[in-house]
Formats: structure tokens, sequence, C-alpha cells
């Protein structure tokens, strides 16, 4: 996998979830490092004048990922599965695939 792939997931949250998504974020960002499949880091935006924030997961592969960009989600969708398993609204996860131009 080129180390300079980068992978955006982005969701809405409603306001009264946001606590509850953002601590399921880190528990991905926690499995994933723990099998080496990525690392993660957690930005949000709010939202001027709606009822929800958007999250954005940036998760850069890890040594034991996948080197195709469709194999790579379905390779962490287990876990991601397992982190948010415990919100009481399912979140719509939309992914995008980026590479960082050097230089």
């Amino acid at each position: 996998m080129n180390n300079n792939t980068h992978y955006f997931v982005y969701y809405r949250v409603q306001a009264a979830h946001l606590e509850a998504a953002k601590s399921c974020a880190r528990m991905l960002f926690g499995l994933l490092a723990s099998q080496q499949l990525a690392t993660g880091e957690l930005f949000e935006r709010i939202e001027s004048g709606k009822p929800y924030h958007t999250l954005m997961e940036v998760l850069v592969p890890g040594p034991m990922a996948s080197h195709a960009a469709l194999e790579f989600l379905e390779q962490i969708q287990p876990l991601v599965a397992t982190a948010f398993q415990r919100m009481a609204v399912p979140v719509e996860r939309h992914s995008e695939v980026f590479c960082k131009l050097e230089g």
C-alpha cells in the first residue's frame, strides 16, 4: 500500500449522539492500531443552523492493511461494526481515498 494513501471517512451525527460517536471512533482507532491496520485522527465540523455535526476520520493504512482500496475498506469493516455497535442510531459512513502529493 502506498504510505501516502489516506482514507477520509465522514458521517453526520445528531448532537444528542455526538459524544457516543466520538467514543466509538476512538475505539475504532484503538482496534485498528492493535492490528496494525491503520492509524486514525478524528475531526469535527459544527454545522451552523443544523441539528447535526459532521465527523471525519482520517485513516492512514498500516503495515498489515490490504493493498487495494476496496479490500482495505472490507478488511476494516468488522472492526467498524464492533466499534460502532453501541450507537443508538447507526451512522452512515462515506469514504473517500486520496494520495498525499510530494513537494
